[in-house]
């Protein structure tokens, strides 16, 4: 049997390795378009604040899978196009194509930009994979003003760690008070923590970013900030694309829709982590929460059925 797996990270090669120690016989081949596998983009913020270099943004290294588990490992490999029992991709340049039985879908998720003028001027920066961080930490040297745009978990915790490096740290948030998920009564308590080290500007939106050769800066519906650098981290959308062109459901989350055991509508296909939804454990309803805890145990849930087992994911919170 050969297994194909779109995606490298928490899901991705969570399922393959556990396809691979119940069936040691299958081809079970992994195709990440980065040169980093088992990745923990979550840790990029503390290579920002230099408690950790980017190396360390791999639970284990490329070796561990392919010479100790026996996955065929295909990195810096972009697949182009999903057909029934077939896919292409590009490696070193070359356009090849593999066979499957079974798919796995963990293409992930990547950060929303904000439609407005003056993202792709310099200095200004999305927080999505580990190869981000070397970006960011070396075009922070220097700086001295730092804009983050978004107070989700990124922006935040982006924010915390160049304060902890000496930079002069301006928040912007759409809402009151930082991470909005929660009740307005945590998001106080966390308000009055953010002030204390950044500059936080809640109830604003962002209208352009200005500059002459790189971001100089922001300008929102209410004030301007002057900007070295620029984090934008206004949340994710996951990437289904490839998944739609194959013709897998995607459901009213936007992500790929899934039942219990992380199979899509197609046979034989799978869908986990930031790309797919999963069920809530209160409501019973499918959800999407892009977050690799989760992703880790979707995959683990998946690479089980794949197999020939009878698991069910219990779902998030």
């Amino acid at each position: 049997m050969r297994v194909a797996v779109i995606g490298g990270g928490a899901g991705g090669m969570s399922a393959a390795s556990r396809v691979k120690a119940l069936k040691p016989e299958w081809r079970v081949s992994v195709f990440e378009a980065t040169n980093f596998v088992s990745h923990a983009p979550c840790g990029i913020p503390y290579v920002v604040e230099e408690l950790t270099d980017t190396s360390k943004l791999m639970y284990y290294p490329p070796s561990v899978f392919i010479e100790k588990r026996g996955i065929d490992l295909h990195m810096n490999t972009e697949v182009t196009k999903l057909e029934k029992g077939r896919l292409r991709y590009i490696e070193n340049g070359n356009e090849k194509e593999m066979d499957w039985d079974y798919l796995l879908i963990a293409t992930g998720a990547s950060p929303r930009v904000p439609p407005v003028e003056g993202v792709e001027l310099d200095k200004v920066f999305t927080v999505d994979l580990p190869p981000d961080a070397e970006m960011i930490h070396k075009a922070a040297k220097g700086v001295e003003e730092v804009v983050i745009v978004g107070a989700g978990y990124i922006g935040v915790e982006m924010a915390e760690a160049f304060a902890a490096t000496g930079k002069k740290v301006t928040l912007i948030g759409k809402y009151d008070y930082p991470l909005p998920r929660f009740d307005k009564e945590i998001g106080e308590i966390v308000k009055k923590e953010v002030e204390k080290k950044v500059n936080y500007r809640g109830s604003e939106l962002v209208e352009a970013f200005e500059g002459k050769d790189r971001v100089e800066r922001v300008m929102t519906d209410k004030n301007e900030y002057k900007a070295d650098l620029v984090i934008i981290a206004i949340g994710v959308k996951p990437n289904v694309e490839l998944a739609k062109e194959l013709g897998v459901k995607v459901g009213k989350t936007g992500a790929i829709e899934t039942d219990s055991r992380m199979r899509t509508n197609l046979e034989n296909v799978f869908a986990v982590g930031d790309c797919a939804e999963c069920r809530h454990m209160i409501t019973g309803k499918n959800v999407w929460i892009p977050l690799a805890p989760g992703a880790n145990k979707m995959g683990y849930v998946a690479g089980i059925n794949i197999a020939g087992g009878d698991i069910e994911f219990p779902g998030v919170l």
